[in-house]
């Protein structure tokens, strides 16, 4: 439609029209165009408020797990939202920045770690919310689970540290390991069949199951991608593979073997500016 043209939405016109007049209200946005004096008019869905926590800001990713039960820490306390809306505070665990929880997923001990974002980390199951108070636990923000072990990035470091099996209170003393390949600093970490992928500055790593019994897993030589994370929280679980905005402002994801571009061009001039108001 041409910018200076009226369109009644929700039905009112300024002109009455019995068919413009009572159309139903819709959701929707205008998309500009910068070469053309034209808009786009683009329906969206609509959303409905189901609930409001007791606690804001939400400073979690969701979790859906235990008996279809969704998780979430929203201010400083752990929330349980179960299939009827009904919410649950299962406890404080404190924090300010992002936090994660990640889940092992073992039948009938389906146990939750908690990241708190400055470091601390918790554990919940039928035993309740409990703080990880073992020596061993390092300082982290980030981690992911592989083969029923916990494995978080040591804040600060290029090395990662893992958890008993099946047991997010206790921390091995040598279940410990450094990235190999590149020296630079690890900032995140997944797991994705089978294999760790370790996010460095730089470069990424992938590690493999190995039967060592301190630290089961081993890096894969000569599987090193050359781009690293610029941003921590970008990371983000696709399906089979994962993204991220990688070190030189372009969006990689990696699917098996191979790490690809998944931004244009006209994303990657906004990522990486221009000097006007509107990219900065």
């Amino acid at each position: 439609m041409a910018r200076n043209e009226r369109i009644p939405l929700g039905g009112t016109d300024a002109v009455f029209d019995s068919k413009r007049s009572r159309v139903t209200a819709i959701n929707a946005y205008l998309e500009v165009s910068k070469d053309e004096p034209y808009v786009t008019f683009r329906g969206v869905e609509g959303l409905e408020e189901e609930l409001v926590l007791p606690e804001s800001p939400i400073r979690s990713n969701f979790l859906v797990s235990r008996d279809n039960r969704l998780y979430v820490v929203a201010g400083v306390s752990l929330y349980e939202i179960d299939p009827f809306l009904n919410v649950t505070n299962l406890g404080f665990v404190g924090g300010a920045d992002e936090a994660q929880i990640i889940t092992n997923g073992v039948p009938e001990n389906n146990q939750l770690l908690i990241l708190n974002g400055t470091g601390q980390g918790y554990t919940y199951n039928d035993g309740g919310l409990i703080p990880i108070n073992d020596p061993n636990f390092l300082n982290a923000r980030y981690g992911t689970i592989l083969n029923e072990i916990f494995w978080l990035v040591k804040s600060d470091s290029n090395q990662f540290f893992g958890s008993a099996l099946s047991d997010g209170q206790t921390w091995p003393v040598d279940r410990i390991a450094t990235a190999e390949e590149s020296p630079d600093k690890l900032i995140n970490i997944i797991a994705k069949r089978s294999n760790l992928y370790l996010l460095n500055e730089r470069t990424v790593e992938r590690w493999i199951a190995s039967n060592d019994v301190n630290v089961p897993v081993r890096v894969q030589k000569g599987a090193t991608y050359l781009r690293g994370i610029l941003a921590p929280n970008s990371l983000a679980d696709c399906n089979e593979g994962f993204a991220w905005l990688a070190d030189d402002k372009t969006v990689r994801a990696i699917f098996g073997d191979q790490m690809i571009k998944i931004s244009d061009l006209d994303l990657e001039q906004r990522l990486n500016g221009n000097g006007t108001a509107a990219q900065p």
